[in-house]
């Protein structure tokens, strides 16, 4: 017990430092939370304000948990395992589940020229306003899901916490109210299609386990195209990562992960040929 906690209180110590060196306003961010979780509802979304001049907006409801994808992309960065990961000047970046857009941000931002294509069926209206806010004029969104067939439509479960904020994933106990919604689909095709996308350099992915059903039908004309793949994986379903791993393998990618003991172990992948 005493190991766990000291792991715990390290943690949220780095979290404070990385809070303090990369953000302008996080005295504003921890004050909202500490009131958020007290049971007020703040009118106004957190807005993250880094010192390089970058600005992430969430949805309202969202001080309280402010610091979680903060930490993962640009704390942790979880997306940018070796430099080799990091977007460089020209690089197309495909990302699939872009939520509200930190990792967007995070590629559009790390050198010039870099092209996003930003597919999210949930976050769409914050992800243009980080997109527009940031005058990222290279990145596009796609306002849909991604999946391996073609289909019209996905329904998706959305929830809201008490505080108001919007969340997908599996419904919790404190939910105050459950919706379905209903997003366009796109095969992996037909958002390069989207994109005019000729040679794609990063492809992030995030989508919840759709990913299985998505990588097992992603036809050879289109992995030719793919150099590099960053991913969370979700084996809720039962599934493996190991599956992923034979296909991208099979593909001519040079897989690792971290973490492959948990349900969401991370996965990365590089093709030979990654520095021509």
């Amino acid at each position: 017990m005493r190991i766990v906690g000291f792991r715990y209180c390290y943690r949220q110590l780095q979290n404070f430092a990385g809070a303090v060196r990369h953000l302008q306003n996080w005295r504003e961010l921890r004050q909202g939370a500490r009131r958020e979780r007290r049971g007020e509802i703040l009118a106004r979304p957190a807005v993250l304000r880094f010192r390089n001049g970058l600005t992430i907006e969430m949805g309202p409801g969202s001080y309280a948990n402010h610091d979680f994808l903060f930490r993962e992309i640009f704390l942790e960065k979880c997306y940018q395992p070796t430099p080799d990961f990091v977007p460089r000047p020209g690089w197309t970046v495909v990302d699939l589940g872009a939520n509200m857009g930190f990792f967007t941000c995070q590629a559009a931002s790390a050198a010039k020229g870099v092209r996003v294509i930003a597919v999210e069926p949930v976050y769409t209206e914050i992800l243009r306003k980080n997109i527009a806010a940031n005058r990222f004029a290279d990145a596009l969104v796609v306002p849909g899901a991604v999946c391996g067939a073609p289909v019209d439509c996905i329904p998706l479960t959305i929830w809201f916490q008490p505080s108001g904020e919007l969340m997908t994933g599996a419904v919790q106990k404190q939910a105050v109210k459950v919706e379905t919604i209903n997003a366009p689909g796109y095969t992996l095709p037909k958002i390069f299609e989207l994109g005019r996308v000729e040679r794609c350099d990063l492809l992030k992915v995030d989508i919840e386990g759709a990913e299985f059903e998505l990588f097992e039908k992603i036809p050879d004309e289109v992995w030719n195209k793919i150099v590099r793949v960053v991913m969370e994986v979700h084996k809720d379903g039962g599934r493996s990562e190991q599956e992923l791993v034979r296909i991208l393998e099979q593909k001519g990618f040079a897989v690792s992960l971290k973490d492959a003991a948990s349900n969401y172990p991370m996965l990365w992948a590089v093709k030979a040929e990654a520095e021509s």
